[in-house]
């Protein structure tokens, strides 16, 4: 470790170095997180969190007092300019952790279901590059560094910060699968800086081919701020699930199938039998029309068949599921026996209260679930319809009164403040030494 005398010296070549690439380090994970904050649509409102809340603020209103100081410690080597670029850097340094660390250490992290089709399957050929470093002895180091394959589906979900196509991993298997199903695969030449082997490196892709036979549905997790969930007033009230423990399960995530990872049960159950080919037909049905009604509406329809006739089931799976995700239709059909249909809630987010009556009635007046056609027809008929009695999702903004809640536990916020400060102490030794 630095001495406090080592600290006031000037910097050898060597561990100017060090510092140099500590800062570097440092930089290149900030804007690492900047981009995935952008990239999902974080960033605006991990900011509003992160600046309502004490800890923040008043690290960096430290840490630039601390500077401040070195200033005066070291008048001549640490110049007004640095301590003015020492200040900028602050907060655009310290910011992504700081948003990071509310993200995920508290409920603000969630996650809701895209849906869509796929419209381009790609293929990314391995290659090597080389890399030649000479260090100050003129001793000349040469590396060579292997870039794996990469496979992925595009789907027409678009992701508002960066414009990109939504992107779902897959493998080798999934896309000769598309190359079979969509025809005409496509060569693309490609250009890497220092590539070292040859014939390789380049991209092969497919697109969807416009028939309607081939147009394979999609359900992605993509991450979002959950102010409700992470409140302290709202979301922590419990004791519904009291007595319907037998009843619940817990929310559907996307899974593996034959054309990657993109899949979902659209059909839960508790408590109650249901043949698996009433459910395998619920959902196929529901994955064909959210291809275009996911995109268009934002929205996720799910069906949950629970074998009771209490219809206060509803508050225990709302307390289960904390309410649902931001874009989801929750139809929830009581039938102590299947397929008799005893009740019909909806959960939602969203202020179309006329919506959620009159899907209930719809579902309501079909009296029995035996028709999977017309169970689906009601559900996607009334949440495409227009105005009040159609599903229009509410945003997120809506909730922005809750920010003031949203508290880090005590042990990650003293984490955060010793996190923070050390990411400013490279650049404070480079720019009092250097």
């Amino acid at each position: 470790m630095y001495t406090y005398r080592r600290f006031r010296s000037r910097l050898d070549n060597d561990q100017l170095k060090i510092i140099l690439w500590m800062c570097g380090v440092v930089i290149l994970a900030a804007l690492g997180i900047y981009y995935w904050m952008i990239r999902y649509s974080l960033f605006g409102k991990l900011w509003l969190v992160t600046w309502s809340n004490w800890p923040f603020p008043i690290v960096l209103i430290l840490l630039g007092a601390w500077g401040i100081y070195w200033k005066w410690r070291k008048r001549d080597e640490f110049s007004w300019g640095e301590l003015l670029l020492y200040c900028i850097l602050l907060p655009l340094v310290a910011y992504p952790f700081a948003a990071g660390s509310y993200f995920f250490l508290t409920d603000l992290h969630d996650t809701e279901i895209w849906n869509g089709y796929v419209t381009e399957a790609q293929y990314y050929e391995s290659y090597t590059t080389k890399h030649t470093s000479t260090d100050k002895d003129g001793h000349t180091t040469t590396t060579y560094v292997y870039h794996p394959p990469e496979w992925q589906l595009l789907t027409n979900n678009v992701l508002v910060g960066t414009g990109e196509a939504e992107t779902v991993s897959v493998d080798s298997a999934v896309y000769r699968r598309f190359v079979s199903l969509f025809g005409n695969e496509e060569k693309k030449l490609l250009f890497h800086a220092n590539q070292s082997s040859v014939g390789d490196g380049n991209m092969f892709f497919v697109k969807w081919n416009r028939q309607e036979s081939t147009k394979i549905p999609t359900a992605v997790e993509h991450p979002f701020v959950n102010y409700l969930r992470a409140s302290h007033s709202i979301m922590k009230t419990r004791g519904a699930m009291s007595g319907f423990q037998n009843f619940l399960v817990h929310y559907p995530r996307v899974h593996g199938g034959m054309h990657g990872a993109i899949e979902l049960d659209r059909v839960l159950t508790g408590g109650i039998s249901v043949p698996m080919e009433w459910q395998t037909e619920v959902s196929r049905l529901l994955n064909r029309e959210l291809m275009e009604l996911g995109k268009h509406k934002e929205v996720n329809l799910l069906v949950y068949v629970v074998g009771t006739g209490d219809i206060n089931f509803r508050h225990a799976l709302h307390e289960f599921w904390d309410g649902g995700k931001q874009n989801d239709v929750i139809v929830i059909v009581g039938a102590s026996s299947f397929p008799a249909i005893d009740w019909v809630d909806v959960i939602a987010w969203t202020d179309h209260e006329l919506f959620k009556e009159t899907l209930k009635d719809r579902v309501r007046a079909l009296k029995s679930l035996e028709n999977a056609g017309a169970l689906v027809s009601a559900i996607v008929g009334q949440a495409q319809a227009s105005g009040e009695e159609g599903f229009k999702r509410k945003p997120m903004e809506d909730y922005q009164y809750l920010v003031a809640e949203i508290r880090l536990p005590v042990w990650a916020t003293f984490l955060l403040i010793i996190v923070v400060i050390g990411l400013t102490i490279p650049f404070l030794m480079f720019f009092c030494n250097n």
